[in-house]
């Protein structure tokens, strides 16, 4: 239904169409069939002592060198061969193989450090285990050691020799004795051995174990081996409270089994679900495709998003022939059709008669036998389960009749195949007294009840419905366009679903419609009845790791635009610093910042290109002047960045109508929104400010200001060397670098504290000078003492005529000093600074005693007047 293709999508593209042998004859690899591998150099360049360093196991799409530790998948291989990064090997593959992917927007979240190390733990332990299958399988048939082991696989369980060889049974070795052979065959293993440790080839029985085989995750990396005693009696040993008993099966420690077994193999979008790990492992070479298994029968979540993203459709359980059998087949029915669109089919454990499971079924009948009995015994999982609760029907009281039907009805409930419930109830007449138009309406209620499963298929689709508790009106979330409707009419949401073949709730959940920026998980919170409009970008999901990088040489033209755009090193830090804490913990900070400077800087492509995507299309804005002096302010609804571009205004009275407004954005937590025709209300303001303006006064700045950061930026970023070399290149490096800069900020050790801190510059004092009346800045330079700007400031007669005193001295250095300034002394200065000559004593006074400064009587002087002073 949707053509947006997403980051999975591409990486599932890749697997699906291309083989790693393939990609191999491509780069020009050359590699010799070993065994069941491929070895030869590494495309890397090192030396190597034997040549068979590097190894391609034969049926896996993966590699694997013993001297560096280089392993990977396909485009692992691509970017080791090609020495280019990750993006690059993908456009590589996308080209050499004609796949048609659309990369346009296609971008590669950084791993946190947590799992660069898991990944590199996990990687010697395959290079080591990729070893111990070589070792183990050339044992396996040509030593003498292992021949019980050999024996017992081909005559206990009857398998066929040229069908076992194919598979991944190995011999395992004494645990000394593997090592040896390690160090022995491949010399470089010695490094990795040494970093890894030997104790993961041991379980919890000790070093008794002698068959084997490697238990893979979906990318096709061992994560540990599986081992099988080789008897079927098993390995002897003495429980906790003294008893004798007997295992197995084993596995080395550290297996993990995350994946379903044996999925890395799969082709195709059907897959047979088994118990037994043996049996997928050999079934599989048998003839029996597209096989995995489960280990003990019961699936988890984790199954089933395995199968969600490896594409399967179509699923066939069959599992053992035990008293567990059949409930765990149910219990996987279930929970597949609960939680995906995958249709499932089942094996009735009956079916396979006096035998326990299909390996069993399969020595006595032989490949074409199970063949046949997976063909013609298949049915619909929902089927099993009725044929199955049905039995006996007839003998149950009506207490139990009853359970029985109401587990049917919820399980009919999970799907939406009318002919195949018509089918159902045609061959249940015991169970279904009701016609076909009433059983499904039966359902259709169940349906309406069940509102975990109507929610979860909206969710799959991708289109929610939902009040708004708040207004009490109909919405509808799209996740596919990160898009929430409001105010929809009950008749048009319906269609929408309709249109979707969604099922229409007859009780719509209630949600209330928030913005909280620190919540990046769930949209929809069920727990707290809430909806998020908050939509982080995958830049906010990037975690610190130990990447050094730096801006100059992995961030070029992006360094060379802020460098630009803040020419001084220590103003440049302090932003880095409040974008790194803005961008880290979306906090609303209490500070902004005022870039002033001519056109053409790259103010507005510095936040086109580098603060839009890495905080949201959605939740920046940029504002013009207008509608800052507008008394509408929807702009600042769910925004973590604002920028107010080109703020000017030449008319004082409107800049001082706004500085109020200006203060409550740039500070106050909550915030009025006031729309057209919307009845005001109150949001919590999460919005962090830039200005940016080429007037001399953009905004008026007081002089004890905490609030604003004011840079003066550099020239037209044409005469940048980078940028006039090629501007499209400039532009489009910037969003290259964007994963780069992202990570920098994160790992950046940043304070929230010295956010709080503002610069003090020149640019910042000539704006507040500027935005002071001549009251204002008279009585701050006094306070200051600022005699250089009361020299540079007096004029250049000595004498004025509107002074209207002989005695013409005006302030004096010595006067600032003392910190007394005689009244009639200030007067003449006021006068003469600012040609107002109406000033009165009284009145400089009643100014100067609001800004703190108070009028002292200061006796008489020595011709018995009394004189007065300013005190500073």
């Amino acid at each position: 239904m949707f053509s947006k293709q997403n980051k999975s999508n591409i990486y599932d593209e890749i697997k699906r169409k291309v083989s790693i042998q393939d990609v191999v004859t491509k780069l020009g690899i050359s590699l010799t069939k070993n065994g069941t591998s491929y070895q030869g150099d590494c495309p890397s360049g090192h030396p190597s002592s034997n040549h068979k360093c590097f190894s391609i196991p034969e049926k896996e799409n993966y590699f694997h060198c013993f001297s560096c530790g280089a392993s990977g998948d396909i485009i692992a291989l691509v970017e080791l061969t090609n020495n280019s990064d990750h993006k690059s090997a993908i456009a590589w593959i996308n080209s050499n193989f004609s796949l048609g992917l659309d990369l346009t927007n296609f971008k590669i979240t950084p791993k946190t450090q947590e799992e660069i190390n898991n990944e590199q733990i996990l990687s010697k332990r395959n290079i080591v285990l990729s070893g111990v299958i070589e070792i183990g399988k050339d044992m396996l048939y040509n030593s003498v050691e292992a021949k019980p082991a050999l024996d017992y696989l081909v005559n206990d369980r009857k398998y066929d020799p040229e069908i076992l060889k194919k598979t991944e049974w190995i011999y395992l070795p004494k645990q000394s004795d593997l090592i040896n052979e390690l160090v022995k065959r491949y010399p470089d293993m010695l490094k990795i051995l040494n970093e890894t440790g030997v104790v993961f080839f041991n379980g919890a029985f000790g070093d008794n174990f002698r068959l084997a085989f490697p238990y893979r995750n979906k990318e096709g990396h061992i994560t540990g081996l599986v081992k099988r005693y080789e008897s079927s009696v098993g390995h002897k040993y003495i429980d906790k409270e003294g008893k004798e008993q007997f295992a197995r099966y084993d596995s080395t420690f550290g297996l993990k089994k995350d994946d379903l077994f044996g999925l890395h193999s799969i082709k195709g979008d059907t897959v047979l679900i088994v118990e037994g790990y043996p049996d997928a492992l050999y079934l599989r070479e048998a003839g029996i495709n597209n096989i995995i298994a489960i280990g003990q029968g019961v699936i988890s979540k984790k199954h089933i998003d395995g199968l969600i993203s490896n594409r399967i459709s179509n699923v066939i359980i069959s599992f053992d022939n035990d008293e567990f059998g059949p409930k765990n087949s149910m219990d996987a029915v279930n929970k597949i059709l609960k939680q995906s669109n995958i249709q499932v089919y089942v094996i009735d454990p009956k079916e396979y008669g006096s035998h326990k499971d299909p390996d069993e079924y399969f020595r006595a009948n032989g490949i074409d036998g199970l063949k046949k009995l997976l063909n013609e015994k298949t049915i619909h999982g929902v089927k099993f389960i009725v044929n199955h609760l049905a039995e006996n029907y007839d003998k149950k009281n009506d207490l139990e009749k009853r359970e029985i039907k109401e587990k049917i009805l919820d399980t009919l409930s999970q799907i939406n195949d009318t002919e195949l419930i018509e089918s159902i109830r045609r061959e249940s007449k015991l169970l279904f007294a009701e016609t076909k138009t009433e059983l499904l309406k039966l359902i259709k209620n169940r349906k309406g009840n069940n509102e975990e499963w109507k929610f979860n298929q909206q969710r799959e689709i991708g289109i929610v419905p939902f009040i708004d508790s708040a207004t009490n009106d109909y919405a509808y979330y799209d996740f596919h366009n990160d898009k929430l409707s409001q105010g929809v009419k009950l008749g048009v949401l319906e269609g929408i679903l309709k249109d979707y073949e969604l099922p229409i709730p007859e009780n719509y959940k209630v949600f209330s419609v928030l913005f909280n920026p620190k919540k990046m998980e769930n949209k929809f919170d069920d727990e707290a009845k809430e909806f998020n409009l908050f939509t982080p970008t995958e830049y906010m999901f990037y975690g610190k790791n130990n990447q050094n990088i730096s801006l100059q040489n992995n961030c070029p033209y992006i360094n060379a635009l802020l460098t630009n755009l803040i020419p001084v090193d220590s103003e440049r830090d302090h932003f880095i610093n409040w974008l790194s804490t803005a961008f880290n913990t979306r906090e609303k900070l209490r500070t902004a910042w005022l870039f002033k400077g001519g056109q053409g800087s790259g103010k507005n492509l510095f936040f086109d290109k580098v603060i839009v995507p890495l905080f949201g299309k959605r939740h920046t804005s940029v504002v013009d002047d207008d509608r800052l002096q507008s008394d509408f302010n929807a702009y600042m609804m769910n925004k973590l960045m604002i920028a107010f571009n080109e703020v000017a205004n030449e008319e004082n009275k409107v800049k001082r109508s706004v500085k109020s407004k200006i203060k409550a954005i740039i500070t106050d937590t909550q915030i009025i929104i006031n729309q057209k025709n919307v009845k005001t209300f109150e949001i919590e303001n999460c919005a962090n400010v830039m200005f940016f303006s080429n007037e001399v006064v953009p905004v008026l700045i007081e002089y004890d200001d905490r609030r604003f950061n004011v840079v003066e930026t550099g020239g037209k970023l044409g005469e940048v060397q980078l940028f006039k070399t090629d501007p499209q290149l400039f532009i489009n490096k910037l969003s290259e670098e964007l994963d780069k800069f992202a990570q920098y900020l994160v790992n950046y050790d940043y304070s929230i504290v010295k956010t709080d801190v503002v610069l003090s510059n020149t640019a910042k004092r000539n704006i507040q000078e500027m935005s002071m009346n001549k009251y204002e800045l008279f009585a701050q330079k006094l306070i200051a003492k600022d005699w250089e700007w009361f020299e540079s400031n007096k004029p250049e007669k000595t004498f004025d005529i509107n002074l209207l005193s002989s005695d013409q001295s005006l302030i004096e250095k010595n006067d600032l000093d003392l910190g007394k300034i005689e009244v009639h002394k200030a007067v003449r200065t006021f006068k003469a600074l600012f040609h107002d000559y109406h000033i009165s004593p009284t009145k400089l006074t009643q100014l100067l005693k609001n800004k703190g400064i108070e009028k002292k009587d200061g006796g008489k002087d020595k011709d018995g007047n009394r004189w007065f002073y300013y005190q500073i």
